[in-house]
C-alpha cells in the first residue's frame, strides 16, 4: 500500500515537472484598434475648431496649378473649414523656387577581368540644386496660437547612375522648375497638412497591433492562453472611435483575470516561466493602454522590466503610458473615444480636382459650350499645340498670368485647365480678338521683395505692331512698349516712365534717328496708345 502510495506520488511528481518543462514557444497574434489620436496643442473648445486658408503664394509657383489648390489642399481633422472669420487662421507666402544649377556629371568607368581584358564604359549622373523660399504662418484668434514654419535653404536633388547620356538627360527634363515648383508647392502642403495634424487635429486611427500567444501544443496552457486571446480579439474587432469603451472592457476582464492567473502559476525563475510570464504581463499591460489605463499600462510596464525576460518592451510600454496620461492631461479627459466633426464649408470645395460645381445647383453639371458668358477660344502654346478651350469673355480684360479655361477631359466632360502665359504664346478669342504674352513687370508691382521684382508673363492685347516696337495693352489700364530685340518690355505707368517718360521714349531710339530724338524732346509725344503708337510709325520711317 505504501509502495503504491509512493509510486504514485512519484508520478503524480514527474508529471507535473515535465508540464513545467514544457516547450515554451510564444508568437505573435494581431488585434484591430480603433480611437482618436489627441492633439499636442488642443483646442478645447468645440465651437473654437474652425480653420481657415489664405494663400499669397506667388504668382510663379501657382501658375501651373489649379485655382485654389493650396486652400483645397490643406485639411484638419476634427475642426471646420471656412472660407474666413476662423478660430484657426492658416497663411501661406511662399515665394519661389531658384533653379542654381542642372548639371550631368559623367566618370570614366573601367575593370580588368582575370584574363586581363579590360572594360571601359562612362556612368552619368544628374546633380540639381536649387532654391527655396517661402513660409506658412498659423495664428489663433485669440493669440494663444502662433506658429510660423519656413521653408527656405538649398536642396540637391541627384538622380541615380545611368549608363547613358540620354537617360542622365531625361532626368534633368523632367525635374524642369516648373516641376520643382509642383513639386515644392506639395510637399509644403503634405508637411503642413503633418504638422497641423499633430498639434491641433483629431484624428481617428485604425491599426493593427499584437498580441503574445503560447503557441506549444504540448503546454497545458496551451489551449487556454488562445482562447483569451481570441476572446480579446474579438471583443477589440467591435472597437470603434466613436463608442465608449465600457463593453468592451467588460468583454475583456475575464481574459485579464485569466493572464494573472498565469503569473502566480508559473512563477519560477528559470527563463520558460519568464516567457510565459512576459507574454501576460505584455496582453495585460498594452490592453490596458488600449482601454485608455495608462496608469495600469504603466504598471505592467515596470513588471515586465522586473520579470527580466525583455526588458525593452517594458521601457517601450512605459513611454507610451507616461505619454498617454501626459496627453490626457494636455486635453482634459482620459478617454480618446468621442465623436469628431470634421467639415468642409468653403465655396471652393473640390477647386483641386479642376472640377467646376454650379452654386445653384451643386449636382448640375457645367457645360460651358451653353454658358452665353463663354466662348470657344483657341491657345496657341510655345511648343506650336492648338488647345481648343472656353473662356470666360467677361473675364477678358482683367486677365493677367494666368488663363483659366475648360477643355475637354477624356470623356469628353468639361474640366477647368489653367494656361500659364508663360507657356502660351497666343491666344485667340471667339470674338476674332487675340492676346499675346508679354514679359513686364507691371506698375504697382512691390518692389520690398526682391523675388518679385522683376518681369513676368502676362496677356495682352497688341495695339500696335511694327519690325522694331510693339505696343500693347495690359488689363485696359496700362501700355506695354517693347522693342522687339528686348526679352522685355515696359509699363509707360511705371514710376520710371511717368517721371521721365520723354528720356526713356528717346532712349528706345539709341544712336538711332536724331531728328525723332528732337521731336522727343520738343514734347511732341504724350504717354498715350494713340501718341505712342506715332512715335513708333515715325521710328519705322525714319533713317539712320
Amino acid at each position: 500500500m505504501k509502495k503504491s502510495t509512493f509510486f504514485l506520488a512519484f508520478a503524480f511528481f514527474i508529471s507535473f515537472y515535465f508540464s513545467k518543462a514544457q516547450s515554451t514557444d510564444i508568437d505573435k497574434e494581431l488585434i484591430n484598434v480603433n480611437y482618436v489620436r489627441l492633439p499636442k496643442k488642443p483646442v478645447l473648445n468645440d465651437a473654437d475648431r474652425t480653420f481657415s486658408v489664405l494663400s499669397l503664394n506667388s504668382e510663379a509657383l501657382t501658375q501651373s496649378l489649379p485655382e485654389l489648390y493650396f486652400e483645397s489642399e490643406i485639411k484638419l481633422s476634427g475642426f471646420t473649414k471656412l472660407n474666413n472669420d476662423a478660430f484657426l487662421s492658416i497663411q501661406s507666402k511662399l515665394i519661389d523656387v531658384t533653379l542654381l544649377s542642372s548639371d550631368i556629371k559623367s566618370e570614366q568607368k573601367s575593370r580588368t577581368d582575370d584574363n586581363g581584358k579590360v572594360t571601359r564604359w562612362t556612368e552619368y549622373k544628374t546633380i540639381i540644386k536649387y532654391r527655396t523660399e517661402g513660409s506658412v504662418t498659423i495664428s489663433s484668434a485669440d493669440q494663444s496660437i502662433d506658429e510660423v514654419f519656413t521653408f527656405n535653404g538649398d536642396k540637391t536633388k541627384s538622380s541615380k547612375v545611368f549608363d547613358n547620356y540620354e537617360s542622365a538627360r531625361a532626368f534633368r527634363n523632367n525635374n524642369s522648375i516648373k516641376t520643382l515648383r509642383i513639386n515644392y508647392i506639395k510637399n509644403v502642403i503634405s508637411t503642413i497638412n503633418s504638422r497641423i495634424s499633430s498639434l491641433f487635429g483629431y484624428k481617428e486611427i485604425k491599426a493593427e497591433k499584437y498580441l503574445w500567444v503560447l503557441d506549444s501544443k504540448k503546454h497545458p496552457e496551451n489551449e487556454s492562453h488562445k482562447a483569451n486571446f481570441n476572446l480579446v480579439k474579438n471583443a477589440f474587432s467591435n472597437m470603434k472611435s466613436y463608442e465608449s469603451l465600457d463593453n468592451i472592457k467588460a468583454e475583456v476582464a475575464p481574459a485579464l483575470e485569466y493572464y494573472k492567473s498565469v503569473l502566480t502559476k508559473y512563477d519560477g525563475k528559470d527563463r520558460k516561466s519568464k516567457k510565459l510570464r512576459f507574454a501576460s504581463l505584455y496582453n495585460i499591460g498594452w490592453i490596458n493602454y488600449y482601454l485608455d489605463n495608462p496608469d495600469e499600462a504603466a504598471t505592467y510596464a515596470a513588471k515586465i522590466i522586473e520579470n527580466d525576460y525583455d526588458k525593452s518592451e517594458g521601457k517601450t510600454l512605459d513611454k507610451r503610458a507616461i505619454a498617454l496620461r501626459d496627453i490626457f492631461a494636455v486635453n482634459k479627459t482620459n478617454s480618446r473615444h468621442f465623436k469628431i466633426l470634421t467639415e468642409d464649408k468653403t465655396d471652393y470645395y473640390g477647386s483641386s480636382s479642376n472640377q467646376f460645381i454650379d452654386e445653384k445647383d451643386p449636382n448640375k453639371p457645367f457645360d460651358p459650350k451653353t454658358d452665353p458668358d463663354y466662348s470657344l477660344s483657341f491657345i496657341i502654346t510655345n511648343k506650336g499645340d492648338t488647345i481648343p478651350g472656353y473662356v470666360n469673355m467677361k473675364k477678358i480684360d482683367n486677365l493677367a498670368g494666368i488663363l483659366k479655361t475648360y477643355v475637354k477631359d477624356l470623356e469628353g466632360k468639361p474640366v477647368l485647365r489653367n494656361f500659364g502665359a508663360h507657356e502660351v504664346e497666343t491666344l485667340v478669342l471667339g470674338n476674332g480678338e487675340k492676346r499675346y504674352t508679354v514679359p513686364f513687370k507691371e506698375a504697382d508691382d512691390a518692389v520690398t521683395m526682391s523675388t518679385f521684382d522683376r518681369a513676368s508673363y502676362k496677356y495682352a492685347k497688341l495695339l500696335y505692331s511694327s519690325k522694331k516696337i510693339n505696343l500693347y495693352e495690359y488689363q485696359s489700364r496700362e501700355l506695354i512698349i517693347k522693342k522687339n530685340i528686348d526679352k522685355k518690355g515696359f509699363s509707360t505707368s511705371s514710376s520710371g516712365w511717368l517721371m521721365a517718360f520723354r528720356k526713356k521714349l528717346a532712349g528706345l531710339l539709341g544712336e538711332d534717328c536724331p531728328e525723332l530724338k528732337e521731336r522727343v524732346k520738343e514734347k511732341e509725344f504724350e504717354n498715350n496708345a494713340n501718341s505712342i503708337t506715332e512715335f513708333i510709325k515715325a521710328y519705322e520711317d525714319c533713317e539712320k
